[in-house]
């Protein structure tokens, strides 16, 4: 006869199940984007693994609305979990600030 362990219930949870992530990034400009986004895509990653990832980009230019509306529309978390996500929050800094942001 087998083991008993057949009726116990498992669950295939993510160790970042939950886990809520801030990470704050100075983009000073667009000459950075394509880097900004490897960087968001690894950090999605951690979204799709259950994760929640709160991100503020710190930017000295004002983001476009169709630059906007593509990361919304390319970093939708795809995990099920309600207790995962990724948030993008772009925080406009006074041009004098360049100098202090250091990538």
């Amino acid at each position: 006869k087998l083991p008993q362990e057949s009726h116990k219930i498992t669950t295939s949870s993510s160790v970042l199940d939950g886990v809520r992530i801030l990470v704050a990034i100075a983009a000073f400009d667009f000459s950075q984007l394509p880097h900004l986004e490897d960087v968001l895509d690894g950090y999605h990653s951690l979204c799709s693994a259950g994760a929640y990832v709160d991100v503020v980009i710190h930017s000295t230019v004002p983001y476009p609305v169709a630059l906007i509306d593509l990361l919304n529309s390319r970093l939708k978390c795809t995990n099920p979990s309600p207790r995962a996500g990724f948030s993008v929050t772009v925080v406009l800094k006074t041009p004098t600030l360049r100098l202090f942001l250091v990538n």
